[in-house]
């Protein structure tokens, strides 16, 4: 049976400003430029139909679909935030 995988660019451990994600056919090591794109929880982050992920301003995880047909497919993404203090102030 056909399956749909999402890889990133990069890894998806910890997320501190986009990732593009991937989606793949297990029939093509060609992309699927059609896939539809989703996330649980939109205050993680976002997700643009091109497939880039962006982290939005609260730390945590969501999972992210990627839909091509009636085939599914989900990674699971972490948001950290990175905070710095500039000290030459």
């Amino acid at each position: 049976p056909a399956t749909v995988t999402v890889r990133a660019s990069g890894t998806l451990a910890s997320v501190t400003g986009t990732a593009q994600l991937t989606a793949y056919a297990s029939s093509s090591p060609d992309p699927i430029t059609t896939a539809r794109w989703s996330l649980d929880d939109a205050s993680v982050g976002s997700v643009a139909q091109s497939g880039l992920f962006s982290a939005g301003k609260v730390a945590g995880k969501t999972k992210v679909y990627a839909q091509v047909g009636n085939l599914k497919a989900t990674a699971e993404v972490t948001v950290v935030l990175e905070l710095s203090e500039d000290l030459t102030a």
